[in-house]
């Protein structure tokens, strides 16, 4: 029988005198791509007899010893080396031992029986499959839903297209047979879905011919690199366009874990992180304009200083997104507000003042030394209901204000003028405890509200104003807008626009009357008044 045996145009010569002829030169690398525009093969371009001629095409499609095909991205494609290497192999005359009988007849010989005795090939190894490696496998978990025992699996971001469906898809099942039988039917579209359908486009193949080259032929190092850009670009939270709701969501946490939000901070920036994402919060974070934030400002129905306070942490909320990478530019900048009319500071009068203080002596109320020194100190409600006793110094004639019961998280000291110094006597230091029982704010709030109810100011009680009242009186005595600044702890410009009033120095100075000694004459007098009325004797009174 006549064997064929290809010449360098891949046309089959037959006779003897072809093993005699000198063996043609193999083809190189470069040679083979110029012929050959593709740089992957898969099966049937194997069989193209227009591509390699019809006796090469035959006898390399019979040599799959020599062709082992590498699984790239799931699908098996025969790379140019392996395909020109069995072509050298081919043209130099050299046969495959398993198929040397059924070269040239169109079929393989039947398979010959051996012996028990003949040792047994060793089987070869299958090639792994490297996309059903880097997959996660599926777990079902045993939950509780509506009263009843199901199973859960939640669809990862690498199993959706596999089973055509959404990242993050969840499925319920009522037993455990039908777990495991979604989870078998998974893993044969797996197997499906790794085989591939065998085909590029032109783009594709010119593409990872490029890529393919800059690691020398190496598709496991094209593999790997493949894999680690992946991974690097889900965990760079700029690469995953976020909804604006999200980014809120999520600095209201952060701020919160960090300890920047006081007790009744959080619930107004919750509030005006809400009213923004009641607008924009299903809108990613980076297609929110400038010009859509102008005019939803401008269409709040709501007072200019809470526009003014929205914009605000809407500003913040930018700069955290900024901070995560997300985006580069904050699109409040820019916004413009409404022109707010400067309205000035609600405080007490002096007689008020006065009553504030007979009344808190009389009723021996528990709030009655926080409030003290908030009059004749400025400081705030919740300032000093966190700060203790022994941070109170008439020696030094200060008090020290920790950080953890600032508002910025700073501390200072605040001076003690005489008339306080006088009213702490009154009181009696104590050597430790708090200030207000407990620390607590909410338990001050109970008993301020007790003593306003008890004086009748309860309905004309302004947001901070026994601060308003001490700034505004203290500049009327100083006439110095830095002093009184310092004292409050913020600059000039936030003192004189959000705490200083006008009042006159006749009032300021009836404010410095009252001390213990003038305020107990008082309820002296009122007590002998109302006994004289009444026809009763009266009790004098001390300390509280």
């Amino acid at each position: 029988m006549q064997k064929h045996a290809p010449n360098v145009h891949g046309k089959p010569r037959i006779g003897a005198k072809d093993a005699e002829k000198p063996r043609v030169c193999p083809l190189t690398l470069a040679i083979f791509n110029q012929r050959h525009p593709r740089e992957l093969f898969n099966y049937k371009d194997l069989q193209s007899a227009d591509l390699f001629g019809p006796a090469m095409a035959f006898r390399i499609t019979r040599t799959p010893g020599w062709l082992a095909p590498d699984l790239i991205q799931g699908r098996p494609k025969y790379l140019p080396e392996a395909v020109l290497a069995a072509l050298n192999r081919l043209r130099a005359g050299e046969m495959p031992d398993e198929f040397k009988d059924c070269l040239g007849r169109g079929q393989r010989p039947p398979p010959q029986r051996r012996s028990s005795s003949e040792p047994q090939p060793a089987l070869a190894e299958p090639i792994p499959n490297p996309f059903k490696t880097m997959l996660v496998p599926l777990k079902a978990h045993e939950i509780h839903h509506r009263g009843k025992r199901r199973w859960r699996i939640i669809v990862g971001r690498d199993w959706a297209p596999v089973l055509k469906c959404k990242p993050g898809k969840r499925r319920l099942f009522s037993s455990k047979e039908e777990v495991q039988g979604f989870i078998t039917t998974a893993q044969k579209r797996l197997e499906e879905f790794a085989k591939g359908n065998g085909s590029f486009t032109d783009a594709e193949f010119a593409t990872f011919r490029l890529v393919l080259g800059m690691v020398n032929g190496d598709c496991q190092k094209l593999l790997t690199a493949v894999q680690q850009f992946v991974k690097e670009e889900e965990a760079s939270p700029a690469k995953k366009p976020r909804k604006a709701k999200v980014v809120a969501r999520h600095y209201l946490m952060t701020r919160n874990l960090n300890g920047a939000f006081r007790d009744k901070t959080l619930p107004t920036v919750r509030y005006e992180a809400g009213v923004f994402t009641k607008k924009f919060g299903n809108i990613l974070i980076t297609q929110i304009p400038r010009n859509d934030l102008q005019l939803w400002i401008r269409k709040l129905k709501l007072e200019p200083k809470t526009k003014k306070n929205i914009k605000g942490t809407v500003k913040l909320i930018f700069d955290h997104a900024i901070k995560l990478g997300l985006i580069k530019d904050n699109p409040t900048i820019g916004v413009e507000l409404p022109k707010i009319d400067q309205a000035e500071p609600e405080r007490f009068a002096a007689s008020q003042c006065e009553l504030l203080l007979k009344t808190g002596v009389r009723t021996k109320s528990p709030a009655l030394p926080a409030v003290v020194i908030e009059l004749f100190t400025g400081a705030r409600p919740a300032e000093v209901a966190r700060t203790g006793w022994q941070k109170v110094s008439l020696k030094e004639k200060r008090i020290n204000i920790p950080g953890r019961a600032g508002k910025t998280h700073q501390y200072r000291w605040v001076s003690i003028p005489p008339i306080l110094r006088q009213w702490l006597i009154f009181f009696g230091i104590k050597e430790k405890g708090p200030i207000i029982r407990g620390y607590s704010t909410d338990t001050y709030e109970q008993w301020r509200q007790e003593l306003a109810e008890e004086a009748g100011l309860d309905e004309v009680w302004p947001h901070d104003a026994l601060r308003h009242t001490n700034a505004s009186f203290d500049y009327a005595l100083q006439g110095d807008f830095k002093v009184v600044a310092k004292n409050l702890g913020n600059t000039v410009q936030v003192s004189r626009t959000n705490y200083i009033a006008p009042a006159s120095l006749t009032e300021a100075k009836h404010l410095l009357k009252l001390t213990p000694k003038y305020i107990l004459r008082l309820i002296a007098e009122e007590d002998r008044a109302s006994a004289k009325r009444n026809g009763e004797a009266v009790r004098p009174r001390g300390t509280i």
